[in-house]
């Protein structure tokens, strides 16, 4: 999909992706011996138990100016508020011992134990529970 986009985008001279193993980035021939400006992942952490481990070695693949890009569904305030999981199944896990949703809190602490600064963070799902219902209308008129 990422070779899709950057080809799409006119981006596809200026991004290389490397497709492999995330959990063992250095076992990717491309990656011996090297280091990359830039690791962007979406909704991955979220199917991983040990968040912190895999993020020490993203850390380690990175050049020194070198930065992480996360998109990461979270658990809500609200919902830790309430002591409450989403109710299963739901995309990332069909069943209590998959679902590995963290809150931002755990996700910074396990970023902070993996060398990296969190410099920026959006909250998004206002936006996401409005895209969401946008859907919803689309497919009940349909």
């Amino acid at each position: 999909m990422a070779i899709a986009l950057n080809r799409a985008t006119g981006l596809r001279e200026r991004i290389r992706v490397l497709e492999g193993d995330a959990c063992y980035p250095e076992l990717h021939p491309a990656l011996t011996g090297r280091h990359v400006d830039r690791i962007l992942s979406q909704h991955l952490l979220v199917h991983l138990s040990d968040k912190t481990d895999v993020l020490r070695q993203w850390h380690d693949c990175l050049n020194d100016d070198g930065y992480l890009v996360l998109h990461e569904p979270v658990l809500s305030v609200q919902a830790q508020a309430f002591h409450e999981r989403p109710q299963l199944p739901v995309p990332w896990a069909l069943t209590p011992r998959a679902d590995h949703l963290a809150s931002c809190e755990e996700l910074h602490e396990a970023m902070a134990n993996s060398g990296f600064e969190v410099e920026a963070h959006a909250e998004l799902t206002p936006q996401v529970l409005a895209w969401q219902a946008r859907r919803l209308r689309r497919r009940e008129k349909n």
